[in-house]
């Protein structure tokens, strides 16, 4: 078991010691979906091959909105919404002239979800737990390229750690699917 951490590891990184690499960084919204959840500033850094075909790569992500507050226990009272969390990942990218699809899987961790209308309920939130990314992109031939990516990300081992008024009380191993859309800008390769 202790050696698939490091096979995985070795899948990406011996490619990219061959390849040209490629930073990519990207900046955009996203908001955890099946639910009235804010949206949040999205970013993304990406460091990966530039070869033709498949590229593997690293990837960091973090939704970087406000932090949730706990739901006051009064009947009509609302928390304050919010989304964080953060993700390190192994990325495995299929490129074809100006459009690409991405997968990867890592360790991510929700800081903070709390929902708009909040009165039934306290924030969420998670411990390092197993992060699952799909992407779609385009972009630009010319340097630096220019490109726009949507994605979905599922976060898991998240808990809600308490209970206001009528509300859900505690839970664990919730997961979410958020969304995402940016805007990326890559250089070298």
């Amino acid at each position: 078991m202790r050696a698939l951490p490091f096979a995985l590891a070795s899948l990406v990184a011996l490619p990219l010691l061959a390849a040209p690499l490629e930073v990519e960084l990207g900046g955009g919204i996203g908001r955890v979906l099946n639910g009235s959840y804010p949206w949040a500033p999205i970013a993304s850094a990406r460091l990966g091959s530039s070869s033709p075909g498949f590229r593997p790569g690293f990837r960091i992500f973090g939704a970087a909105g406000p932090s949730g507050g706990d739901a006051v226990l009064l009947p009509g009272a609302s928390g304050k919404a919010g989304y964080q969390a953060l993700a390190f990942l192994l990325d495995l990218r299929y490129s074809r002239s100006f459009v690409y699809a991405s997968g990867g899987v890592g360790i991510g961790q929700v800081f903070s979800l709390q929902r708009s209308l909040s009165f039934e309920q306290f924030p969420l939130t998670g411990s390092p737990n197993v992060a699952l990314q799909a992407n779609l992109g385009i972009r630009t031939s010319a340097y630096p390229r220019v490109g726009l990516e949507s994605g979905l990300t599922m976060w898991s081992g998240i808990k809600r750690e308490g209970r206001a008024g009528a509300g859900p009380g505690p839970e664990t191993d919730i997961r979410k699917l958020g969304a995402h859309f940016l805007f990326t800008l890559a250089f070298g390769g």
